[in-house]
């Protein structure tokens, strides 16, 4: 079932990026609904998200697939969802990237979950954003870990300057345009 929702998140945001010609600026789980039933997924928002740092995305899907990473790791370390079952919610986000490989390039992807995720943690009280800082950070890396975006330093420190422009030239870390 969790291919089936990827490849129906998959075409929907490929419509979605054709017909507005931008990344979808709030991409997550929470906008979305799926009818079993009918196997319609369907895309949705109710207020106007801020949008995201152009700086760090090449293009419109690798950017609308930063913050679906990025939203979905902020949910899953939340205090309030950390002892709650995470294996589906995982897996779905496994599929959906799997639906896009070899169309992105991972190192730009991780540059747009590492700016998402800074824009949802940095405000709040002392103490929130202490959190998230720290052990929020560390359980982030170990989800990064196993949907394989987590990258060394170095790269990580390439992918935020590569390639910002969209002018079409190779990553400078993973070489992929």
């Amino acid at each position: 079932m969790f291919t089936e929702i990827a490849d129906r998140i998959h075409r929907g945001l490929h419509i979605y990026i054709n017909l507005f010609g931008e990344p979808y600026h709030d991409f997550g789980f929470h906008n979305m609904l799926y009818d079993k039933t009918t196997r319609v997924l369907t895309l949705l928002d109710f207020g106007l998200p801020a949008r995201l740092d152009e700086t760090h995305w090449n293009s419109p899907l690798e950017a609308s697939l930063g913050n679906l990473v990025a939203c979905a790791c902020y949910e899953l370390v939340r205090p309030s969802r950390l002892f709650s079952p995470k294996r589906g919610y995982r897996t779905l986000l496994q599929a959906a990237l799997a639906a896009f490989e070899g169309e992105v390039c991972k190192c730009r992807i991780h540059a747009a979950v590492q700016s998402n995720l800074e824009r949802l943690t940095r405000t709040g009280s002392s103490g929130r954003r202490k959190y998230y800082s720290t052990f929020g950070a560390a359980m982030v890396r170990r989800y990064l870990d196993s949907l394989g975006l987590r990258l060394p330093a170095a790269v990580s420190a390439i992918c935020r300057t590569a390639n910002p422009t969209g002018t079409g030239e190779l990553c400078a870390a993973c070489g992929k345009r």
